[in-house]
């Protein structure tokens, strides 16, 4: 389809160009250089007239009315006495030269120059429109022109290739062509002629004996030609029916067949009926290579054995497809010759295709340099598009969108991107105390309320701070590499993180700053990965880290887990 998009556009600037052409040099140049022309006559004269009349009113008049009287005297023996128009133009012309020299000279120098020009136009039109053409002649009658002397060979070896059988002598064929002799002329676009009607007239010239009737022609290729071009017709239909009718699409035959009438040679095979048409569209199955399956064999055993693909034994035996062995005498079809013909079918497929959604990126300061943080997660949104799909004998050959319709818009995702500078918190080292987990912060370094009972209840955590300044904005790392099983806001916890460890551990990590939590629900982060920044949201007295170690759904006291015994 694309092709003939292609081709169709080719030959639509051809024609236009053409056109324009023939507007320029025929219609709107001409009109130009007329109008020039006697623009530049006409102030000639009309200077020459005031300066040879200037200060002589008297002679002026005298020479306006004796031109007048003679072009009256000229318009009334054209309308009264047509054939003696030329003698009584020539007497004023030559009467007028001799008694006006002056401005019969003028006149003759604005001729001269007006006279070259229209030459110069006409020439310039002349061959502007013609072309070099090869002039083909035969006993004094011109057979044609053609562009080049390859298309006259090609149309040649047509001719000669119509007038042989399959098992004739090309050679013999081209011998009884009429040798044209071959010439150059220029000549107009329309005198052309195509390869196969000079092919046409070569055999109309020729030695051998033919007989009328309709050549059929695949792909450009001469097949062989028939009594008369409806029995041709019928045979092809006949074939393309046997593939059956395609529900969803319209079927044909992928090649070109073209229907030429003409002469063809009376003797040989070259004309015949339909049925000898039909068995030769049909003869090339039977050069097919089949195997005989024997006890044990499986589709892949036979693939091998023809040295081919299993998907290409597949490709050619479709009821294979799902078989693991082979009984025995089974026919399996392991080399196709090529068809003459092959099936093509154009249908309507509607698909929906996914659509990428786009990333919106955020800046923030709460986020230091190269980290990032997903808030929205992208949805993809859904096309309805329908192609025009192309299949020849059962592959899918090409397709061809005609529309998309946007079922369901995408949805973008929205990343913060870190734009604070890396500072001496980021930079400092994890501590590592000599247990499991890492020291979850960086910079705070005593705890300042232990795991312990309080106002009446288990402070089942451990509240890390700093013993000089203070901890907000400080680093939260993560203890140990995990998974992010929770990130969010919490009535106590305020914005706090929960890992995952593996082996029933979990550590929280609570009174984060708002909106700085650098990690989502199912995020892997590894030991000592900077997760959130210590802050007081949620119940807190003061900015610290809340930490907690969870085993098997149980809160234990972290400092075991952290290297320490006591504190």
């Amino acid at each position: 389809m694309l092709e003939l998009f292609e081709s169709f556009g080719s030959e639509i600037i051809k024609v236009a160009w053409a056109v324009l052409r023939r507007l320029l040099f025929v219609v709107f140049l001409p009109l130009w250089l007329l109008w020039k022309l006697l623009s530049f006559l006409g102030r000639s004269i009309a200077r020459f007239a005031v300066s040879s009349f200037r200060n002589a009113t008297d002679n002026q008049r005298f020479f306006t009315g004796r031109l007048w009287r003679a072009l009256k005297t000229l318009l009334k023996t054209l309308f009264t006495q047509p054939k003696s128009f030329f003698p009584v133009l020539f007497y004023y012309v030559r009467r007028g030269l001799g008694q006006y020299k002056k401005l019969a000279r003028y006149l003759l120098l604005l001729g001269i120059p007006a006279a070259a020009a229209v030459i110069l136009f006409f020439t310039v039109r002349y061959y502007s429109v013609r072309t070099l053409a090869l002039k083909l002649t035969y006993q004094g009658e011109v057979l044609g022109y053609v562009r080049t002397e390859n298309d006259y060979l090609l149309a040649r070896r047509q001719a000669a290739e119509r007038l042989v059988s399959g098992a004739g002598d090309v050679e013999e064929a081209l011998a009884s062509l009429p040798d044209a002799e071959e010439s150059s002329e220029l000549v107009t676009e329309n005198r052309f002629i195509s390869v196969r009607d000079l092919a046409e007239r070569l055999v109309v010239r020729s030695s051998l004996a033919t007989v009328p009737a309709c050549g059929v022609y695949v792909d450009g290729e001469f097949l062989c030609a028939v009594p008369n071009e409806s029995d041709a017709r019928g045979v092809f239909r006949s074939l393309l029916a046997e593939y059956g009718e395609s529900g969803d699409g319209v079927t044909s035959f992928a090649e070109e067949i073209d229907y030429v009438q003409g002469l063809y040679p009376a003797n040989g095979n070259v004309v015949r009926d339909a049925d000898a048409l039909s068995e030769l569209l049909r003869s090339a199955r039977e050069n097919d290579v089949y195997y005989t399956a024997e006890e044990g064999d499986t589709p892949a055993l036979v693939a091998a054995r023809a040295a081919i693909s299993l998907s290409e034994l597949t490709a050619l035996n479709p009821s294979l497809a799902a078989a693991e062995t082979l009984a025995p005498g089974t026919k399996v079809l392991v080399y196709r010759t090529a068809d003459l013909l092959t099936v093509k079918t154009v249908k309507t497929e509607v698909v929906n295709v996914a659509t990428d959604y786009e990333t919106v990126e955020i800046p923030t300061d709460v986020m230091y340099l190269g980290t990032t943080r997903t808030v929205v997660n992208g949805v993809k949104g859904s096309d309805q598009v329908t192609r025009l799909v192309t299949v020849v004998d059962g592959k899918r050959v090409g397709e061809e969108e005609i529309s998309r319709i946007t079922v369901k818009e995408p949805v973008p995702a929205r990343v913060q991107i870190g734009t604070r500078a890396l500072d001496g918190n980021y930079y400092q080292p994890v501590t590592n105390l000599g247990g499991i987990l890492l020291w979850p912060a960086i910079g705070p370094d005593r705890i300042n309320s232990d795991y312990e009972w309080r106002w009446g209840k288990l402070h089942s955590a451990i509240d890390i701070g700093s013993t000089v300044g203070t901890s907000y904005g400080k680093t939260v790392i993560a203890a140990a590499e995990g998974t992010v099983v929770i990130s969010g806001v919490h009535s106590s916890y305020g914005y706090y993180i929960r890992i995952d460890h593996g082996n029933g551990m979990e550590t929280l990590y609570a009174h984060c700053i708002a909106g700085s939590l650098l990690v989502n629900v199912g995020d892997h982060v590894y030991a000592g990965q900077p997760i959130a920044q210590i802050g007081q949201t949620g119940y807190a007295t003061g900015p610290h880290l809340h930490f907690e170690v969870i085993i098997n759904g149980t809160r234990v006291d972290p400092k075991p887990y952290l290297g320490l015994t006591s504190y």
